[in-house]
């Protein structure tokens, strides 16, 4: 579905930050609880997209259009906002 490296990409661009000495590579947004894991392997199947998905609160459509970069960082803070993820 999607390779390792065009998640991390994404997660990059949008904001999300990654704590260094860690032993799995987590990704954090930036004040709010949202995170989520990034497997070591090559490529991220449905059911790990399904998995990440939920921990950034999202749908499986909406994680499609994050990775291939369709929701831009502010459309994504705007849905955690929507969401009461995040203050405004």
């Amino acid at each position: 579905m999607f390779s390792r490296r065009d998640v991390q990409k994404a997660l990059r661009k949008k904001g999300f930050g990654e704590p260094e000495n860690r032993d799995h590579i987590c990704y954090f947004y930036p004040d709010s609880t949202v995170y989520t894991k990034v497997s070591h392997s090559g490529e991220i199947g449905i059911p790990l997209a399904r998995k990440m998905a939920v921990q950034m609160r999202l749908s499986l459509d909406e994680f499609k259009k994050f990775v291939q970069c369709t929701i831009t960082a502010e459309q994504y803070r705007q849905i955690l906002i929507q969401k009461d993820e995040l203050i405004p």
